[in-house]
């Protein structure tokens, strides 16, 4: 090849690796905007004194957001935690008085909130006014006496499960390998070699980063694939595209309340499914 070959080769491949990364933006943007997530949030760090407010099978529940804190990079976190900036407030199915939908047994969830608020004030010994320091990964444990209650173990099993946000920092990714190509940058100029050399040397060490770059980029999609995964039985977008609502009935005086997909799950012929669809 010659010279004026090789240089339109190295930029043909530049632009097939820009095309490749907005390429995984789009695949990254579209599976959360096709479920109602928003694409650019605001990661708010403080949530002052604001309450969730929860509508679990037909009951409802208010807890401080704030008690959410605890539980980072899971999926109660990830629903609860973040303000009405977060990434999915707006996909979340709500009923019609705008709680969030929680379509679970509704003495497994108190008994899942009783032992978060439980948690909280233990960690929050000796002053109101001090969050829980979050050294570790967060857990929450079944009560003893529940132990051998299927519907509390799904229920605490269900919002623990962890939420990959990020991909994982290695040593040689990130600013790690920035400082590689300035390095490499000063021990060129150090040697006084000419300046195709000093240019050879910071294209090695950019080929380095877009190797490193392109592993996080595949861990980005992964993880987000599972976070859209994990969170769909709480949105009110199915992966079909279509909507959800709050279907209700009262059985002995008492609002009991599921969503549509769980009953069509149940099969058409069902006592369930008759009972609030006919």
């Amino acid at each position: 090849m010659s010279e004026r070959e090789i240089f339109d080769e190295a930029s043909r491949a530049l632009d097939g690796y820009r095309a490749a990364i907005e390429g995984v933006e789009s695949e990254v943007r579209g599976l959360i905007q096709s479920r109602g997530g928003r694409w650019a949030i605001d990661e708010a760090a403080d949530c002052g004194d604001e309450s969730v407010h929860i509508n679990a099978g037909g009951e409802a529940f208010v807890v401080p957001r704030r008690y959410f804190r605890s539980l980072k990079g899971t999926l109660a976190a990830e629903i609860f935690y973040k303000c009405i900036v977060g990434r999915w407030h707006d996909a979340l199915l709500r009923d019609s008085d705008g709680r969030t939908f929680l379509d679970l047994h509704p003495p497994a969830v108190e008994i899942f909130i009783n032992e978060l608020v439980r948690q909280r004030w233990h960690h929050c010994k000796g002053s109101q006014h001090v969050a829980p320091t979050i050294t570790e990964a967060p857990q929450l444990d079944v009560p003893k006496q529940h132990e051998d209650d299927p519907s509390v173990v799904f229920v605490f099993k269900l919002p623990m499960q962890p939420i990959a946000l990020d991909a994982p920092v290695r040593d040689d990714d990130g600013s790690m390998v920035v400082m590689d190509v300035a390095q490499e940058s000063d021990a060129a100029a150090e040697r006084a070699p000419s300046a195709l050399s000093d240019a050879l040397e910071r294209l090695a060490g950019f080929q380095r980063r877009l190797e490193a770059l392109t592993e996080r980029l595949e861990h980005l999609r992964e993880t987000t694939k599972r976070r859209v995964a994990v969170m769909s039985p709480f949105l009110k977008r199915k992966d079909d595209g279509q909507g959800e609502e709050v279907v209700s009935v009262r059985v002995l005086g008492r609002r009991v309340s599921t969503r549509p997909s769980t009953l069509q799950r149940m099969g058409k012929e069902s006592t369930i499914y008759n009972r609030f669809c006919r």
